[in-house]
């Protein structure tokens, strides 16, 4: 875990941070009506990782946890923190609380185009399942990924 940050579920006060982040960061962000329902969703598993010296955030990663499976749905660093490890951080912690809670996997979608994400994702040991056709609403596919928590 980077020492310089530590992660805590996210709140209210922080969805314009998030939002600004978001916006930053994809051609086709979620709306601030996205992130307020997963404040309030009870099968939504909502972190932020925060800079320990000026609580300023660096991240976010919002997991879904129903029936057997927890799906990671969004998870973005801010790029001035990337190459701290931060994603592999929310992905263990969602890893822990899935695995905590009984469930059997850990799933995501990512853009066939986001390399160095399916890299980070296949270096923890996810394995690619699947296409999802015209995924992404430019038309990009996505790959199907999966990661079993139970053996």
């Amino acid at each position: 875990m980077p020492s310089a940050f530590h992660l805590r579920t996210a709140e209210e006060k922080d969805l314009p941070i998030i939002l600004q982040l978001e916006i930053s960061t994809y051609p086709f962000p979620w709306t601030q009506k996205q992130f307020e329902l997963e404040l309030v969703q009870p099968h939504s598993y909502f972190l932020v990782a925060e800079k320990k010296s000026d609580l300023k955030i660096a991240g976010y990663a919002v997991f879904w946890m129903m029936y057997d499976e927890c799906q990671m749905i969004n998870l973005t660093v801010d790029v001035d923190c990337r190459g701290l490890n931060i994603a592999k951080w929310f992905i263990r912690k969602g890893m822990k609380n899935a695995f905590q809670n009984g469930l059997d996997k850990l799933t995501l979608e990512v853009r066939k185009s986001n390399i160095s994400a399916i890299f980070l994702y296949q270096n923890i040991g996810f394995a690619t399942i699947g296409v999802r056709k015209g995924m992404y609403s430019d038309g990009e596919d996505a790959y199907f990924m999966e990661l079993l928590l139970r053996i």
